[in-house]
């Protein structure tokens, strides 16, 4: 997909705040899972990666979001085989399969990539408190996605005293994510703004 002339080290092109609602509504299907015997009803992955594919339209001038833009275009399809999984009660030790493996990395290339997009955008606007955030948010975001991998290393006895503990661990994997929308929808209210002027960047 070619770049419009003199968008990368111009002036950046205006930010639409709707882009970054369909991300918010992107990261909340990918991540809420509720299935009806085994089927994916109410929040299906693939449309989820649907609407961030939608969203990373309007931002794909950038090459960062350019290349999130077909990662996303890529899982949409690809998450369809997830649709319907055999039920089977909640295991906090049973990792990733093969499947759930490919989908976690490239997930989280995924997410990766549109923070690291958003802290470019809040750089040239001079926005550090908002790139520090993202910045952070993104580490937090790669070890909760990668946590289920750890606890899978836990000895017999440590997984039983992690049990004691579930309902934290799941509060802070739910706080991680919440912590993430969040940062999408303030990265659409304080990014749509035109970018400060050079002249009046100095006069402050």
């Amino acid at each position: 997909m070619p770049f419009p002339a003199g968008t990368q080290n111009s002036e950046p092109l205006p930010i639409a705040n709707r882009h970054f609602h369909y991300l918010f509504g992107g990261l909340l299907c990918t991540q809420l899972d509720f299935r009806v015997e085994g089927w994916d009803v109410l929040f299906p992955d693939f449309i989820g990666y649907a609407l961030f594919a939608i969203g990373l339209r309007g931002l794909a001038h950038r090459p960062i979001f350019h290349s999130a833009l077909v990662l996303a275009t890529g899982l949409a399809g690809f998450s369809l085989i997830t649709l319907y999984e055999t039920p089977s009660g909640t295991d906090f030790f049973k990792g990733y399969d093969s499947i759930h493996f490919f989908l976690m990395i490239f997930d989280l290339i995924l997410v990766w990539q549109i923070l690291g997009g958003i802290m470019e955008l809040a750089k040239e606007r001079s926005n550090l408190k908002l790139a520090d955030t993202a910045q952070l948010r993104r580490l937090l975001y790669v070890a909760m996605a990668v946590s289920p991998l750890l606890l899978t290393a836990l000895t017999p006895e440590q997984q039983e005293l992690f049990m004691d503990y579930a309902v934290a661990y799941l509060l802070v994997v739910y706080g991680v994510i919440f912590l993430v929308l969040e940062l999408f929808l303030r990265a659409g209210k304080e990014l749509a703004a035109p970018p400060t002027p050079p002249e009046e960047e100095r006069r402050r």
